[in-house]
């Protein structure tokens, strides 16, 4: 059935609900506003996480889609859910986490599934009452995850119309692509991340000898600030710094300073005049004598 995008942003199919709808007419029709939402993209209905044989915990989405980017690919979970006790009876949805990025229930309305009732990891889209087009209720958040290899083996080899898709230039192409360069991408990842390791690796390690650098320059100071002082020098005077250490230095470059000559100066005199007045004495005491 035809499909149109409505003025609103909604998916649209050119169809229009009948007046009573059973539970298998209201699935086909969500499914077929899925696969509008999809039609650029690779949309598979039914599709199942791996192969059949030898897969004990085997899932099947109502519907799966891999939106066409090659920079940021996205891959879509969908389950729908015609009638209430569908959703109050899943209790399989979180097997399908590792095989999306975003995970949502489709219904017919909000009373099949009302927003609160949505677990956190997932999203939920109600069709209009027509069911003409899908409304987007909840986003569901983006999760990162490892697609295992077997789920895209599956997609491939039993989803895939080679003959058809190649003569239409394919989105089966795009699929090979993008896993044939997956590995590749992955590598660089763990290049650059390699690289940026070492690059900041040689740079805590410049920063530390830096550090160290500047505290053995600043032990250096303080000592010269400790000399200063003691040389009576404040070293933030700066204009007469070196006239100062100059003087010091001349000053005890004989080992003593101005101070102890004059004070020495001063007690050689003093010796002289003593030495004078025992002289004087001395020459009293013959003269009595005789």
């Amino acid at each position: 059935m035809p499909a149109t995008t409505s003025k609103s942003g909604g998916i649209t199919a050119m169809s229009s609900k009948e007046p009573t709808m059973d539970k298998g007419s209201i699935t086909c029709a969500l499914h077929r506003l899925l696969a509008a939402k999809h039609s650029e993209d690779v949309y598979i209905p039914e599709c199942k996480s791996g192969p059949t044989w030898g897969n004990g915990r085997l899932m099947i989405f109502d519907g799966w889609a891999m939106v066409k980017s090659y920079a940021h690919p996205a891959m879509i979970g969908y389950e729908v859910k015609s009638h209430r006790n569908d959703f109050l009876q899943d209790e399989k949805w979180p097997g399908y986490l590792p095989f999306c990025n975003q995970l949502y229930f489709v219904c017919p309305d909000e009373s099949v599934i009302s927003k609160s009732e949505v677990p956190e990891q997932c999203g939920l889209y109600v069709a209009s009452k027509n069911f003409s087009m899908l409304y987007l209720k909840k986003k569901a958040p983006r999760r990162e995850v490892e697609i295992p290899t077997d789920f895209f083996c599956y997609i491939l080899f039993s989803r895939a119309r080679i003959g058809e898709e190649l003569k239409t230039g394919s989105n089966v192409e795009r699929m090979r692509q993008w896993l044939a360069e997956k590995d590749e991408k992955k590598q660089i990842g763990h290049d650059v991340a390699w690289k940026l390791r070492h690059l900041m690796a040689a740079k805590i390690r410049e920063t530390v000898e830096e550090n160290r650098t500047l505290k053995n320059e600043m032990e250096g100071l303080k000592e010269l600030k400790r000399v200063c002082e003691k040389l009576g020098v404040n070293p933030l005077w700066l204009g007469d710094i070196e006239f100062k250490v100059e003087e010091k230095l001349r000053e005890f470059k004989s080992g003593f300073n101005r101070d102890f000559f004059n004070d020495l100066g001063a007690t050689i005199n003093q010796v002289g005049r003593l030495s004078e007045m025992l002289e004087t004495i001395k020459q009293k005491l013959e003269i009595k004598g005789e």
